[in-house]
């Protein structure tokens, strides 16, 4: 399955034209979930882009959720993105806070996500997970 569709949703940065992936066919940065061979392959890419920051940045801002980007796996991205707000390099809109609407930090003590943690695992308890 291709992925080209998804690049044209959203408009290229300046970035982007100089990434080492450019040109390349995105099946590479989007593999299929536990394909650690390809994921290495993307990664390797990624090691040699002169824009592997810009990339990695973007794909943690923006919460990008499929594929490879700035050489790093989602799964990647996600503990950093945690890193990030808890050091207060990644400021959030408030509606997209830790313990808001039903989202929490994996590893965070405030009230907010306890609460919200707690609620999801009791969610899972009564569907029987």
């Amino acid at each position: 399955m291709t992925h080209n569709h998804l690049l044209k949703i959203v408009a290229p940065a300046p970035w982007m034209a100089a990434a080492a992936c450019s040109g390349l066919s995105t099946d590479l940065f989007h593999p299929s979930v536990g394909d650690k061979a390809t994921s290495a392959q993307a990664k390797k890419v990624c090691r040699g882009c002169p824009v592997i920051l810009d990339c990695r940045r973007y794909a943690i801002v923006n919460n990008e959720r499929l594929g490879v980007w700035g050489g790093m796996t989602i799964k990647e991205r996600r503990q950093e993105r945690t890193k990030m707000i808890m050091r207060g390099d990644l400021i959030l809109p408030p509606s997209r806070l830790h313990g808001a609407v039903g989202t929490y930090l994996t590893g965070c003590r405030c009230a907010p996500c306890v609460v919200t943690y707690g609620a999801y695992r009791k969610g899972r308890r009564v569907k029987g997970r």
